[in-house]
């Protein structure tokens, strides 16, 4: 009985970690999310502005000159649409790193998480 209950324990430990790391990973990722929105609103209205004052301040000017700036204006909007893609994709990263390095440091609680979530699921889709 008392192996019982030091495993349920473990369990519950393993599962309390596992949800400690996914909290953590959704709050990196909803830090960064939120960011990175800010960000690109922020390059994105300053493109418009610009492009803006360029039509109304340089109607009768040179169109390579009009295009070279709204080309250089684009490829930046481009460089912070990359560097999000790279964040967004570091941090779905570490979080499927620490979730591999749990399973792999406790294979069993991870069975039992595993087996946990799948009774639950499987008690909800009866009900329906």
């Amino acid at each position: 009985m008392e192996s019982i209950d030091r495993a349920g324990r473990e369990i519950n430990q393993g599962m309390e970690d596992v949800k400690r790391s996914g909290e953590r990973a959704a709050d990196e990722a909803r830090d960064t999310g939120h960011r990175l929105r800010r960000d690109l609103k922020a390059d994105l209205g300053r493109l418009l502005d610009e492009l803006d004052e360029i039509l109304r301040s340089e109607a009768s000017a040179d169109i390579q000159a009009l295009r070279e700036r709204v080309a250089a204006q684009l490829d930046n909007v481009r460089s912070v649409l990359a560097s999000a893609s790279d964040t967004a994709t570091d941090v779905v990263c570490q979080a499927k790193d620490c979730t591999e390095a749990y399973v792999r440091e406790r294979p069993w609680h991870a069975l039992g998480l595993t087996a946990g979530v799948a009774f639950l699921l499987g008690l909800i889709v009866a009900r329906r």
